[in-house]
């Protein structure tokens, strides 16, 4: 069966300050354009609350100044890590966030400079079969991709989470659109990508006929001749197949005071585009402190 696209697409982020790991946090590589950024939530890039940077999340000493990610891949046989990137941040990095960031819209994209050998092994949301036709409504179950506690299974790939929508996913909160959804996650899966899933009927062809169908659909004759004379359902099969539509971007529960609903948000996809289409360039606006 292989290993799905989507495992390859979730990043493992590693927050650390002064080389020592403060947290870790979920990431993707998204292709807009002709560019590549790192997409995460704007609290893992800067440990800090989008609606009120000035404050620290509590648990953390600072902001990270550094972010590393392995970049897993699979070659039809084996999986596991083809390279190490390591993101240095600090007051001169530029990021972009949402335009709306101060009313809490948790998402924020870095530009990364890929080569072209690096494009041959990362995964984008363009190298995943994707659809956009599924239907989602209240109790449709959606999959978030990414890193509980910066755990990984078999050791590279993300853990998939099961979660129900449990608002209205088109309307607005707060002036903001946001999905509630019914889970229970836990750090480290903060900016993991979220999709909805189908099974839907399609074909697979009978490994025996596979040479012969090939010379039929070339103008062979007498492959054709054999292909007439042996029932179709034989030859090709129906079965199920899944597909998937991105969503969005996870970013935790939400609470009340100190009740944890274990309700998270899930920011729609619509707001990704906005913000790499109308996003403001930004720098960290509380960089980590320097020390010696």
């Amino acid at each position: 069966m292989g290993i799905s696209k989507i495992s390859l697409f979730s990043l493992n982020l590693s927050l650390s300050k002064n080389g020592i790991v403060i947290g870790s946090g979920t990431g993707f590589f998204y292709e807009h354009e002709e560019d590549y950024f790192l997409i995460t939530n704007y609290h893992v890039l800067t440990c800090r609350e989008p609606k009120n940077p000035e404050y620290l999340l509590e648990g953390y000493p600072d902001s990270p100044d550094r972010i590393s990610f392995n970049i897993p891949y699979f070659d039809g046989q084996e999986h596991g890590v083809v390279a190490n990137i390591s993101l240095d941040i600090d007051e001169n990095s530029v990021f972009t966030e949402h335009k709306d960031r101060h009313k809490g819209i948790d998402l924020v994209a870095l530009k990364i400079n890929i080569s072209e050998d690096q494009r041959s092994v990362i995964t984008t949301q363009r190298d995943i079969k994707l659809v956009d036709d599924i239907a989602v409504e209240v109790t449709s179950n959606l999959f978030i991709v990414g890193y509980p506690w910066g755990q990984s299974a078999s050791p590279h790939l993300p853990i998939w989470k099961k979660g129900t929508i449990a608002s209205e996913p088109q309307l607005i909160f707060e002036e903001i659109q946001k999905i509630y959804i019914d889970t229970f996650t836990n750090p480290g899966m903060s900016g993991s990508p979220v999709f909805a899933s189908e099974d839907r009927d399609g074909y697979i062809y009978n490994p025996k006929y596979e040479s012969l169908y090939k010379m039929s659909i070339n103008g062979d004759e007498a492959a054709i001749e054999k292909i007439s004379n042996i029932d179709q359902n034989d030859i090709r099969q129906i079965r199920k197949f899944k597909h998937f539509r991105f969503m969005g971007v996870y970013s935790g529960r939400i609470t009340f005071a100190s009740k944890d609903p274990q309700v998270g948000i899930v920011w729609p996809l619509p707001l990704l585009e906005e913000l790499l289409n109308n996003g403001v360039k930004t720098h960290h606006p509380y960089p980590p402190i320097k020390t010696t």
